[in-house]
């Protein structure tokens, strides 16, 4: 009986460990495979996430599009507006006195409503500075004559065409749209 025990044990003991050695084997390839699941899932989320990204950079661009579509509605009128109050108004030597800058700053701000959404931060920031001028112009408008302090007047015409060491507006709504940029590359040698 000690030998069958024996034996019986032996038996036993190899049946258990084939067992194991089966189920270490099954368990590795199980492994295996969930490791294979993963790496899968992986490059498909990395696929995913360049296609997010180039479906973000396409919206960007469409809104960017819309955006210049807007920009060059809008700037060639607020062009006209800075013509017809700062150019051409002195081409014609009319007086820049109070009315004058209160025609001008209405038609800024009535554009302002309409397109000021559609502004670079630059020019924003510039637009902003010349309305501010103006109604501190208006605001030092000698009461007796209803001119305005001649100061005001460089300053906003500073504002608009720029200086050696500032730009203008006219120069960021021209930047806006890399016409500077074209004339450079168009340089000739």
């Amino acid at each position: 009986m000690n030998n069958v025990t024996l034996i019986a044990a032996l038996v036993a003991g190899v049946i258990s460990l084939v067992g194991i050695l089966v189920n270490y084997f099954i368990s590795k390839n199980q492994i295996k495979h969930k490791i294979r699941e993963v790496e899968i899932k992986e490059e498909e989320l990395k696929i995913n996430q360049k296609n997010l990204k180039r479906e973000i950079e396409e919206l960007k661009q469409t809104q960017m599009q819309s955006i210049i579509e807007k920009r060059l509605e809008a700037y060639p009128k607020l062009w006209s507006i800075h013509i017809r109050y700062e150019t051409n108004w002195s081409y014609e030597k009319k007086k820049k006195d109070s009315n004058w800058a209160q025609k001008y700053v209405k038609e800024l701000n009535d554009f302002n409503v309409e397109y000021g959404l559609f502004f670079s931060q630059d020019l924003y920031a510039k637009f902003f500075e010349l309305r501010r001028e103006l109604y501190l112009a208006i605001d030092n408008t000698k009461p007796e004559t209803l001119d305005i302090p001649e100061n005001f007047i460089t300053n906003i015409r500073n504002i608009v065409y720029g200086t050696d060491k500032n730009p203008g507006l006219s120069t960021i709504e021209k930047d806006d749209f890399g016409s500077y940029l074209n004339v450079v590359v168009a340089r000739r040698k």
